[in-house]
């Protein structure tokens, strides 16, 4: 009997050490989600699926990146409804996976901007400003024809009406925003998309293009990315498998058709963008919860982060059902 209370009293003796040992150590940045109150979707491609009884793939997109179809995926759009509506679904059929090819996602967030000092945009009329809707643009593809140079992973933002810290007018358009910036020196926060890519260098350098000439981006998946050596290379494209585990994963509700139906669906696009909370201490900044806040890294500094990071995007839920065709 002792031995057998001395086996107890070891055990809960290793799995108190081993609870005080997980919960004492430094947490992450906390994660959080947010709803767009806009959400648009490029798509190259969209398939669904179905092995009952023999296989069948229904093509609902087939475009190029050079000409994509936007989706509107606001619950109140019936875009979506109406490509489904478009394409010829073969009834008797359960259709239980979906693959999308997206050239970017498109959402608009509620934001703010962070600037270093020294920096030469901070100047800018929306750097530490009330935080505003922005939208965003996040690539998952490249176009090849186009004049910018957009890769997989990029993270881009449209403004209009800005000025500078001499009040003359910035241009509008799509902006990079750098990762890193040097401490003292006049470095630019924002970059405009009409430049060549921040990382061209180091990426033809066959360096790690996220160093410290490159730019904030979506957030780092080799498995679903790929290798970083194919980030610039449009000839390999980036698609979204339901039947992939992971966070970009499409999730639905598998439908089946009978004779005389056709699918119909809902889209959900809540707490669709997740990113981390930056939750450290900044002279000067000031962080919001529930919107993001972008700004740069300072060179050589693990402290500094004007910005949050980890920035995700989830495609909607799909809900779908069988329902009759109208006459």
């Amino acid at each position: 009997m002792k031995y057998f209370k001395a086996i107890i009293i070891c055990l809960l003796v290793i799995t108190l050490f081993t609870s005080c040992w997980m919960f004492g150590s430094k947490p992450g940045p906390p994660q959080s989600n947010i709803t767009p109150t806009e959400y648009k979707i490029a798509l190259i491609d969209m398939d669904f699926y179905s092995d009952d009884p023999t296989p069948t793939v229904v093509s609902v997109v087939s475009a190029t990146a050079a000409s994509p179809v936007i989706v509107d995926m606001k619950p109140s759009s019936t875009d979506l409804q109406d490509l489904l509506d478009s394409a010829t679904f073969p009834t008797g059929k359960t259709y239980d996976r979906i693959t999308m090819t997206p050239l970017y996602l498109e959402m608009e967030l509620p934001t703010a901007f962070h600037v270093p000092s020294y920096c030469s945009d901070s100047g800018w009329s929306i750097v530490e400003q009330t935080p505003a809707s922005y939208t965003i643009r996040m690539y998952f593809n490249i176009d090849s024809a186009a004049s910018t140079n957009l890769w997989k992973r990029d993270i881009a933002v449209y403004f209009s009406g800005v000025t500078d810290g001499t009040k003359s007018s910035v241009p509008d358009g799509w902006y990079w925003m750098m990762r890193v910036v040097n401490t003292g020196t006049t470095d630019n926060f924002f970059e405009s998309i009409a430049s060549t890519h921040p990382g061209q260098a180091s990426q033809d350098s066959g360096i790690n293009p996220l160093g410290d000439d490159s730019i904030i981006d979506l957030f780092s998946d080799d498995a679903f990315w790929g290798p970083m050596i194919e980030i610039d290379d449009a000839s390999i494209e980036v698609t979204t498998d339901s039947d992939v585990d992971g966070g970009m994963r499409a999730e639905f509700t598998p439908f089946t058709l009978a004779s005389g139906q056709t699918p119909s669906v809902m889209v959900d696009i809540n707490y669709s963008m997740n990113y981390s909370d930056n939750t450290g201490t900044v002279a000067g900044v000031t962080f919001n919860t529930d919107m993001l806040d972008f700004g740069p890294m300072e060179a050589g500094s693990s402290s500094d982060d004007y910005g949050d990071m980890g920035f995700h995007p989830f495609l909607p839920y799909f809900s779908f059902t069988a329902t009759a065709i109208s006459p």
